[in-house]
């Protein structure tokens, strides 16, 4: 078959997880095989590994739910989590300890939120002479029907510890309604997504929507040559040395030290941008099936501890762009918080002013993502839309390692300083 290409495993993380505590309670690989986690993901003291563990947990959590046989993912565990931080901060009772459960949240909820505000800063500390672009942004969007139901301390406490912008708008006008949501998210992600919701997703009982948006933009480190691109084969079927039927797709190709292993029936390989704050770890397994049934957080910091940094590295990697969208409403009710959706059990009782007739449940959740990867960096956007509805009232020669990503992969983007999970997917077939 001559050199044959494998399916490549491609997760990308933009979460927090506080990696020197986690790596060293989880695996302590021998000093030869150590990457330099302590250096190279540094936690800031700001941001508490609860943040961080609470996104990651999550993302592994969702990624089975979401993952399907063959087909292309991308998903932003941080987008997610983040606006249903925002909603948890509202919730009370069981609706509250059902939410905890599914998102890994922490009890001490102040402590919680305003953690996740150093987290936003950190992400948002990009500036015009960054080397990257990083932003988080969130938002409500409150019916004006409704304002004098909502509790300003909630209002207030969203907007200073999430930094969201708070909008009051009519909602008998769903078409001029969403028109305007979805304008916000076209600004916030730099036109990647367009619209996340629709008119039909609007009447006069929405109280209010709760967005956030993630964005991302960076070169790599050591950028691939477009001259050095060509058309090679990748095989969407492989499993442990069958190839199976191939198809030909632009593929990338740099030889350079990058940090490298081989663990077990799996390479890992991870890749720098430039400003060395971000990078992206590719797993590229034998077997996608049977490694799937394995990943999760731990799993995942298991395997990047053996990450060696001074690997000689041919890498074969195929360009990509892949644009999800998904109605989790289903999703994550089957998760465990089925209350948070039911109109006479919800208990949303922090966002409203006591002693208030009017209920409010979640209504439904929606998700939007687009990454694009070649040869110059990665672009990354993502959106998440909860709409609230209410009820009641609303080196000299030496072996070089090849990391051939010829066949399916799970990739992960990272924020290395805070290793924060942006985004988590999987390339099954790199063409559109």
């Amino acid at each position: 078959m001559g050199q044959r290409k494998k399916t490549l495993v491609l997760l990308v993380i933009m979460g927090m997880i506080s990696i020197t505590s986690i790596v060293g309670q989880i695996y302590d690989p021998p000093p030869a095989h150590r990457y330099d986690v302590m250096q190279s993901f540094r936690p800031q003291s700001s941001v508490d590994k609860a943040v961080a563990e609470s996104i990651c947990r999550f993302g592994f959590d969702l990624y089975p739910r979401l993952n399907k046989a063959g087909e292309n993912l991308c998903f932003s565990p941080l987008s997610i989590n983040a606006a249903m931080s925002m909603v948890a901060a509202g919730a009370k009772g069981k609706t509250l300890e059902e939410m905890q459960q599914v998102f890994h949240l922490p009890i001490s909820a102040e402590e919680y939120h305003s953690r996740y505000h150093n987290l936003i800063k950190l992400l948002n500390a990009s500036s015009a002479d960054s080397p990257f672009s990083s932003e988080i942004a969130n938002a409500l969007f409150m019916n004006e029907l409704y304002g004098n139901y909502l509790n300003p301390d909630y209002t207030r406490m969203v907007r200073d510890q999430y930094l969201a912008e708070l909008f009051s708008m009519s909602m008998s006008h769903p078409q001029k309604a969403a028109d305007t949501v979805n304008k916000w998210v076209a600004n916030k992600t730099r036109n990647k997504i367009m619209s996340i919701i629709s008119k039909d997703d609007i009447n006069d009982h929405m109280v209010m929507m709760i967005l956030n948006s993630v964005f991302f933009k960076a070169e790599w480190a050591d950028e691939f040559k477009a001259n050095d691109s060509f058309d090679r084969m990748f095989y969407p079927h492989y499993k442990n040395g069958d190839t199976g039927a191939g198809i030909e797709v632009k593929t990338m190709y740099k030889k350079a030290r990058f940090p490298f292993a081989s663990v077990g029936k799996v390479k890992l390989l991870e890749m720098g941008y430039k400003g060395g704050e971000f990078s992206m770890i590719f797993f590229l397994p034998e077997d996608m099936t049977e490694f799937e049934k394995t990943l999760n957080r731990d799993e995942f910091v298991r395997l990047i501890s053996h990450l060696n940094v001074n690997n000689q590295v041919q890498v074969h990697l195929p360009k990509f762009k892949i644009e999800n969208f998904f109605d989790l409403t289903d999703t994550i009710k089957s998760m465990g918080m089925p209350l948070a959706f039911d109109a006479l059990q919800a208990d949303f009782g922090g966002m409203l002013v006591p002693d208030t007739d009017l209920r409010l449940f979640i209504r439904f959740i929606k998700h939007k993502t687009f990454i694009e990867v070649n040869e110059k960096g990665t672009e990354a956007a993502a959106v998440t839309a909860i709409g609230m509805e209410g009820v009641g009232c609303a080196a000299p020669e030496e072996i070089i390692d090849v990391f051939r990503a010829d066949h399916p992969f799970i990739y992960a983007l990272v924020h290395k300083p805070s290793m924060s999970l942006l985004f988590l997917g999987k390339v099954s077939n790199p063409k559109p």
